[in-house]
């Protein structure tokens, strides 16, 4: 089983991290043209090798891997528009879905 937490605004995204809008921004978070987020306890994707990069994966590309928790939601956040975001901060990891 895996525990999400759902955010749909900055505000509820501050309350989590217990960050400003402007912190947040300087943490790494895009934003800009998002749509919904989740907080996870455990990562979701695969952060793409040297050999991956080489073989045509994108350096920032967040890789949704069969045998990884919620599978089928990463491959989601990946396949709408522009995909997601990611960020890991204080032992927990976030990812905004970007529509533009």
């Amino acid at each position: 089983m895996l525990k999400l937490i759902v955010f749909e605004t900055e505000e509820e995204l501050c309350e989590l991290t217990g960050l400003t809008e402007h912190e947040l921004w300087q943490k790494g978070f895009n934003l800009d043209d998002w749509e919904i987020g989740f907080q996870s306890e455990v990562k979701l994707h695969k952060t793409p090798t040297k050999k991956d990069i080489e073989n045509g994966y994108r350096e920032n590309e967040l890789i949704a891997l069969f045998d990884l928790p919620a599978h089928w939601l990463m491959s989601q956040m990946n396949a709408y528009c522009v995909g997601a975001n990611y960020v890991f901060l204080d032992g927990k990891h976030y990812y905004t879905v970007h529509h533009a």
